[in-house]
Parts: structure tokens; sequence; C-alpha cells
């Protein structure tokens, strides 16, 4: 679920945040796997669709995260792409990050 607050929401002083129940996320983290796993519409040219559909580039088998961590990305990942039968690979190379 993508949620969008009025600017300037103090949006870590909600409860559900505070509790850990609500994870923030920003629009750059979020929308990759919406556009990967189709939880938006994504328009594309007649010659785009035809060559996607030439080459069977529509199912998605494999999802490799290189940047992983904290792991809001891959925990995304998962939820919309079990229903797709995704494999998915995360990696992380910043231990500082990965911990």
């Amino acid at each position: 679920c993508l949620l969008k607050f009025p600017h300037l929401t103090n949006i870590q002083a909600h409860p559900l945040v505070k509790y850990g129940k609500l994870v923030i996320q920003d629009k750059a983290s979020c929308m990759p796997p919406c556009v990967m796993l189709g939880a938006v519409k994504v328009v594309l040219s007649d010659k785009i669709a035809a060559y996607r559909k030439e080459h069977n580039l529509d199912k998605i088998e494999y999802v490799i995260d290189a940047c992983a961590a904290p792991g809001n990305k891959t925990t995304q990942l998962a939820a919309l792409g079990k229903d797709h039968g995704i494999k998915l690979m995360a990696i992380e190379r910043d231990v500082e990050r990965a911990a």
C-alpha cells in the first residue's frame, strides 16, 4: 500500500511508525518494485510493447536487489512478487548498512 501525506507532515511522530507497524520508504525506493511487478500501470509505446511481447519480457522470474539494506525494497519485492512466483536475491556490499 502506498500512502501519500501532506507536505510537512511529521510522519515519524505517528503511532504506527513509532511502534513499527508502518515503514517509511522514499518514492525512489518504492516505485521500482511497483512498476516491475505491475502494481502500477505503465504506459508503453506500441513499439516497446511489441518488442516486450515478441521477446517474452513480460514475465519476471528472477529479481536481484543489489543495494538491499536496510531491506524495505526487498520486503516490498517479496510481498508483490509472491503471486508472480519470482525468485528474489538480496545483496548488500556495505557492511554498515547491512548491520
